[in-house]
């Protein structure tokens, strides 16, 4: 009979009568096991049966053989403290995170590009000291990332917006520190890039960050390639669709501080490439998304990190929507969802600069998430391990 015990459970499991339940399923089928379970996405089904069934056709001969099973099928699913081989397996927190971008329904995704969340990543006292480390970082080397040129467009863009145009202006921010030059006028950060990245540069709290990661029995990486730091204020995180450069490497993870965002995946193809991503209107995007039916939300609370890898690294697109103003969401007609979330708002200030509250949506507009005032992001890029 089938073990009742999932990849999921055996995963989280540290008692051996667990981890020995789900070796005898594997034992006596293991590629079919791997088939048909939902925690593998399906290049890597295959790939683990033949695995298990390789390792322990090696071990049968050994007495100490269900031993030998179950300390690998531990490190497998991340027991222990082997470090892992692989990336793991999708499971509850992509299906906990992941929706479909339909606008009105919310449909959980079948097939998943290569994106990975951990909730909760960090604990709140490392957050304080990391966020308190980036901002004295971002005060040192840190750089508009918007032109007065791109200012201009970009406000014009938000003329929907309950508010001046120089307010408008004043909206459109964002302040960048990387180690990859982008700009003559930029001070580079001192940890370098790439090839040349030097991880006894980087300060303390960001370290830990990257040593959380390699360190993890969820993930797979190589050396460390880059760390950038984004910070934007006044609830503007609009991010344009875009697929991070190739040098970065095959591993991106993004961690929210201060606030949580919608993270929005968008294929690209020969008839929609990132050009054409930015030339689209920017209220529809708003409200619609880049490609409706076919983006992908990721729902990023604060503290969490999403990894992406694989075609969600590069060929996939992610972005950040402009965000939702009251007006919109009220065009749409939520009844009792909106009164809920609108509860609290300030109808006098929500014409003003400080006073606009921007919201994500989160696979359709019926699941809203209300932006904070400021966010930092915290990127780490990694090369594959060699």
């Amino acid at each position: 009979m089938a073990s009742k015990v999932s990849l999921a459970a055996a995963k989280v499991a540290s008692n051996k009568a667990a981890l020995q339940r789900v070796t005898s399923d594997l034992i006596a089928s293991p590629i079919a096991y791997f088939a048909r379970t939902s925690h593998f996405d399906p290049s890597a089904r295959v790939h683990a049966g033949l695995r298990f069934q390789s390792t322990y056709a090696k071990a049968s001969t050994n007495l100490t053989a269900p031993k030998m099973t179950t300390s690998w099928l531990s490190a497998l699913f991340g027991g222990g403290n082997s470090k892992s081989k692989a990336h793991r397996p999708f499971g509850r927190h992509e299906e906990a995170h992941l929706r479909l971008a339909t606008r009105k329904t919310n449909k959980i995704l079948k097939a998943n590009p290569g994106a990975r969340v951990e909730p909760k990543f960090l604990s709140e006292e490392d957050a304080q000291m990391l966020v308190e480390e980036a901002m004295d970082i971002i005060n040192i080397y840190g750089m508009s990332h918007v032109s007065e040129e791109q200012r201009d467009v970009l406000a014009n863009q938000l003329k929907h917006f309950p508010l001046p145009k120089e307010d408008l202006r004043a909206l459109v921010n964002m302040q960048r520190v990387t180690g990859r030059f982008e700009d003559e006028a930029q001070k580079l950060a001192p940890w370098g890039y790439g090839d040349d990245f030097q991880v006894d540069q980087v300060p303390p709290a960001l370290r830990k960050v990257l040593e959380s990661i390699q360190d993890s029995p969820h993930f797979c990486v190589g050396k460390p390639r880059d760390i950038t730091i984004n910070r934007r204020e006044k609830s503007f995180y609009r991010l344009d669709p875009h697929i991070d450069p190739a040098k970065d490497g095959g591993n991106v993870f993004i961690l929210s501080l201060l606030s949580g965002t919608v993270m929005t995946l968008t294929p690209t193809s020969r008839t929609m490439h990132p050009d054409q991503h930015k030339a689209m209107d920017t209220r529809k995007v708003a409200e619609v998304s880049w490609l409706p039916g076919k983006d992908i939300d990721v729902d990023l609370p604060v503290l969490s990190l999403l990894h992406l890898s694989g075609d969600a690294r590069y060929t996939w697109c992610h972005g950040i929507r402009p965000g939702v103003t009251q007006s919109q969401i009220s065009d749409f007609n939520l009844g009792g969802v909106m009164s809920d979330e609108m509860e609290g708002v300030d109808q006098e200030a929500v014409r003003t600069l400080e006073g606009l509250p921007l919201w994500d949506w989160w696979g359709s507009m019926k699941n809203l998430r209300r932006r904070g005032p400021e966010r930092v992001s915290i990127i780490c890029a990694f090369a594959d391990p060699e």
